[in-house]
This record gives structure tokens, sequence and C-alpha cells, in this order.
């Protein structure tokens, strides 16, 4: 399956606050609806009701790539909303957390955070975003640790090395975290009590 090309274009009859993008793939043209200013609940029952959409995945992640960042940053929250089944976006979701652009790359941690436990392979760039000087960055990765869940399970030492850290957030956040991987995290259990 190759794209071709693709276009952003708006349409008065779509749904509020959804943008489509034509995709002329195979000598055919396919739209598939990114969220834009839509409330949350909107775009994500847009998208359940786009069973399209779902495949959708690689012309996402196509356009992760692309010069203009509010193209990238729409792809990339497209790809949250999709959730689990945009699990095949992970490896380009997580070369985005490293991005200049601070909106595109909180943009990724969520978007990871929402793909949830099928991100797991994206956990060793988490582990690094932890030792980022920057506070932010440690609490968004510390916030998509949470989402994955257990399969995050190998980020216990350095969540635990956040225990101590500077900020009181980065530290409680960092306690949330262990919680939430579970049974996994028990060698916390000292440091805790």
């Amino acid at each position: 399956m190759t794209f071709d090309t693709y276009q952003s274009q708006s349409n008065p009859e779509w749904p509020m606050g959804l943008e489509g993008v034509v995709i002329f793939r195979d000598g055919f043209f396919m739209t598939v609806f990114l969220p834009l200013y839509a409330l949350p609940q909107q775009a994500e029952q847009q998208l359940k009701d786009q069973t399209n959409f779902r495949q959708s995945v690689p012309v996402l992640v196509r356009l992760l790539a692309d010069q203009n960042s509010v193209i990238r940053r729409r792809a990339i929250k497209s790809l949250g909303l999709i959730g689990p089944e945009a699990k095949d976006a992970v490896p380009e979701l997580t070369q985005i957390l490293r991005d200049v652009e601070k909106e595109i790359r909180d943009s990724a941690f969520q978007a990871l955070a929402a793909i949830g436990s099928e991100a797991k392979q994206a956990v060793p760039a988490l582990i690094q975003a932890l030792k980022d000087q920057n506070s932010d960055i440690r609490r968004n990765a510390i916030s998509t640790l949470r989402e994955i869940g257990p399969a995050a399970r190998q980020a216990v030492p350095a969540l635990i090395q956040l225990l101590d850290d500077e900020s009181l957030v980065v530290r409680v956040n960092a306690i949330e975290a262990l919680g939430d991987i579970g049974a996994e995290a028990k060698q916390a259990v000292p440091m805790l009590t």
C-alpha cells in the first residue's frame, strides 16, 4: 500500500472541529479526519465511528515527517486518539520525544500515553527522559510510564531515583507511577515506608 500524495482540506459538511486529509492512494482518494479544535469526547467518538481511520496509521506516521509543525502535531494527536491500535507508530513517536518544539514533544508524550501498554518499546527512551534537566520533560515521561503500567517495569530503578528529585511534583508523580506499575515495582517499597 503506497500513498502518493496528501493534502489538507476542510469542508463545512464534516463534523465540527475536524479537518480532513485527502489521501491519494493507488489511484483513489480517501479522506482521513484529523481532530483539530473539537472537544476531546467529540473527536474520540468521531474516530470510533471512522473504521478507515485506524487503517490510516501508516499515513499519519508519514505525516509525522512533514515540515509543517501544525500537520505533525495534528498527526500526533490523531495517533493518540486512535489509542492502542496506533502501536505501529510507537518508534516514530519515540523519536519525536527529542523534538526541539515543546508542543510537538508534549503531544508525542500524550500520544504514547494514550497508546498505553502497547507503547512499551518506548520505555528506554522514557527512562532517558527521566534524566532530563527540565522537570516538565521528567513529569511528561512519568505520566507516560504511568499509562504504560506494568509493561514499564524496567523503569522502576529510574523512578526510584526520582524519589529524591528536587521537584515535589516529580517526586509525587514518581510514587504514583510506581503504584501504577504495581507488583513489578515492589523493590520500591522500602523507600516508600
